[in-house]
């Protein structure tokens, strides 16, 4: 027994000084102490997110579904490795978002980790950056998605489905790991070189203003002709420097309007919409007087229509652009096809709308809506007895039961009352006011594009005095392309013999074609030129409480 006392004695020596190595290599102990941590950051961010009602950049609703995506997944991290750092492409993110214009995250929102509460305990630190960085990624997916400002909001007028998108949609292709976090950002913002362009313009006239903009021209300046001398010449020129990269040939100082400065003005008009005729008068005067901020304001606002815009412009469809007046047709990228079009009037403004041209209708009938009915075609009818039956008019009862008689109906009473029981109907012809070509889209909102008797009006530089549908210049060419897209006179060869036959019929399309009635007061052409539009509807008065310079 004597004997076994100092063995035991020297054993649990032993064993006491190889305790420590033994924790040290060995794995079990490792791993429970792996989950010790990882267990410590769940209970952090659980405490973390119980404590809060919503995000700081987050809505109500985005910060919902971001508090039970972690709850599935039992609150742990999903951008801290190691339970020790945060994932070194978070850096790359960070970038990402620097470079793009228009985000609402701010620069105290962009810190890397090194930089963010320095002094803190490092658990904490790891678990608030992890919802910080968090909300940052989903705030910026969103706004690449689909716009960072609601159009119910900010244009009401904008009735076309935006992509679907939801946090716990793209956090759950995030958790999948199909695709890298980078690659699934790059899916998100519009593909079309539209937008790819459009943000490369905003970095250039950002830069302007915070260089100070320009200022606007002395209000005593005369009207400017080429050739003209004037001592206001050198503040023209001023202006004209302080937005293009355009260099004089003649002294700054000089009073001549002449040469390179009137090439240069005119170059400002075409990109404006006005007649490039090189002679400074009140609408030029106006455009010049535009500071930068509404420019920029402008920007902001076709940026955001183009995020706000479906995802599927790969193909060939129709986009109408509201202020500028104009129709293109586009293979994918490609406007390969343009022509001028009339627009609502501001009382009645063509909304924007997405649809798909399924057929077109050759001598159409006009069955008159009820408002244009009361609004124009009764006072016409009031103030001449004869107006409907020498425009080519029939009224109908509504259900199309019987004709009536215009002379038997009382059009003064109509012009207040709340039900009104005829259809108008102008027969097809000439002064028909679909013109001889009707483009068959569904629209809630009786909107659609026709030909048009009044051709004057295709020649004004503000073309806004349709009830809301478009009016197309030049339908039958792109008729001809839509019949035949190899060959497009073919296409409008069959359109004209439809016409000439006289008869109200259809012609299908051999593909349906998608059409956008759009509204983009800021656009940049394939030569990198922005264009700027009037804002005809005030649809961007609504920006106007967006900070242009702050992202």
């Amino acid at each position: 027994m004597r004997q076994t006392i100092p063995f035991i004695i020297s054993s649990l020596l032993l064993l006491a000084l190889s305790a420590p190595l033994l924790a040290v290599f060995d794995p079990l102990a490792d791993l429970e102490r792996s989950m010790a941590g990882n267990s410590s950051l769940q209970h952090l961010l659980r405490r973390q997110l119980g404590g809060r009602s919503q995000g700081a950049l987050l809505s109500a609703s985005d910060w919902a579904q971001l508090v039970r995506f972690y709850h599935t997944r039992d609150y742990q991290t999903l951008w801290i490795l190691d339970q020790r750092r945060p994932a070194d492409w978070i850096e790359q993110v960070l970038e990402r978002v620097r470079a793009t214009p228009f985000t609402g995250i701010g620069d105290e929102w962009l810190v890397p980790f090194s930089e963010f509460r320095p002094d803190a305990p490092l658990k904490q630190r790891l678990v608030e950056y992890e919802l910080r960085f968090s909300e940052l990624l989903l705030t910026y997916a969103r706004t690449l998605a689909v716009g960072r400002l609601s159009p119910k909001r900010y244009d009401p007028d904008w009735l076309i489905k935006s992509q679907d998108y939801s946090v716990q949609g793209f956090l759950g292709q995030v958790v999948r790991g199909e695709q890298s976090l980078l690659q699934l950002l790059d899916g998100l913002p519009p593909r079309h070189a539209g937008y790819q362009r459009l943000t490369q313009v905003y970095g250039y006239y950002r830069a302007i203003a915070e260089r100070g903009g320009w200022a606007s021209l002395p209000q005593q300046i005369p009207l400017l002709r080429p050739g003209d001398s004037s001592r206001w010449v050198p503040a023209l020129r001023r202006r004209i420097k302080a937005e293009f990269s355009f260099n004089s040939l003649e002294p700054e100082d000089s009073p001549r309007y002449e040469s390179d400065l009137v090439a240069a003005v005119r170059a400002f008009q075409w990109r404006n919409g006005l007649t490039a005729d090189g002679v400074v008068g009140p609408a030029t005067r106006a455009e010049l007087d535009v500071p930068v901020e509404q420019r920029l304001r402008s920007i902001i606002a076709s940026l955001e229509r183009w995020r706000w815009l479906p995802r599927n412009l790969d193909g060939r469809f129709l986009m109408v652009n509201i202020p500028a007046f104009e129709l293109t047709l586009y293979e994918g990228d490609n406007p390969f096809w343009t022509t001028r079009v009339i627009v609502g009037r501001k009382e009645r403004p063509s909304p924007s709308i997405s649809s798909t041209i399924t057929q077109l209708k050759v001598n159409p009938k006009w069955h008159v809506p009820e408002s244009i009915s009361i609004r124009d075609l009764v006072p016409k009818q009031l103030s001449n007895p004869k107006y409907l039956q020498q425009s080519g008019y029939q009224v109908l009862l509504r259900d199309m039961s019987q004709v009536v008689d215009p002379a038997e109906i009382d059009w003064a009473y109509y012009l207040t009352a709340e039900d009104f029981p005829y259809l108008l109907r102008q027969e097809a012809g000439e002064s028909n006011a679909l013109g001889r070509l009707k483009f068959e889209m569904p629209s809630a909102h009786a909107i659609y594009l026709h030909d048009t008797p009044s051709r004057n009006l295709f020649e004004r530089e503000q073309r806004a005095y349709s009830s809301g549908c478009v009016r197309v210049q030049q339908p039958y060419e792109l008729a001809g392309m839509l019949l035949n897209k190899t060959e497009p006179v073919a296409g409008r060869r069959q359109l004209i013999q439809a016409i000439e036959a006289g008869e109200t019929k259809y012609i299908g399309l051999p593909e349906k074609i998608p059409v956008y009635l759009t509204y983009f007061t800021t656009w940049v052409d394939e030569q990198g030129q922005a264009h700027f539009r009037r804002d005809i509807y005030g649809r961007n008065e609504k920006f106007a409480d967006v900070s242009v310079l702050s992202d």
